[in-house]
């Protein structure tokens, strides 16, 4: 599996070829990919402050963490080093997190 900043940086690098491609459909998609591969650098540093901003959570995400309860037990996972549980419990709340970083403002048509 590839690092995050890989997987953001061709997230965002395949988000602006498409946007090209759709936008200039008289420039072949060959050329489009060609340009986007030559700035590499400055999609990687796109995907680092796009990282980087989601350092603080936001209060919605923060209550879709502490919403979870899907049976894990906490205490063990999170004090009694259960290594599997604390893994499988901070996946769901990264999960939850995301998703719902994702979903904000969607609701309010921005």
């Amino acid at each position: 599996m590839t690092i995050m900043i890989e997987r953001v940086k061709n997230a965002i690098k395949q988000s602006d070829i498409q946007s090209n491609v759709e936008r200039y459909p008289d420039v072949s998609r060959e050329v489009i990919e060609r340009q986007a591969d030559e700035l590499d650098h400055e999609y990687e540093a796109q995907a680092r402050a796009a990282i980087a901003e989601m350092d603080e959570p936001t209060e919605a995400m923060i209550k879709a963490a502490l919403a979870l309860d899907d049976g894990i037990d906490w205490v063990k996972a999170l004090f009694l080093s259960d290594y599997n549980s604390a893994q499988e419990l901070y996946a769901d709340v990264w999960k939850a997190m995301h998703n719902t970083a994702l979903q904000e403002g969607k609701e309010e048509g921005e």
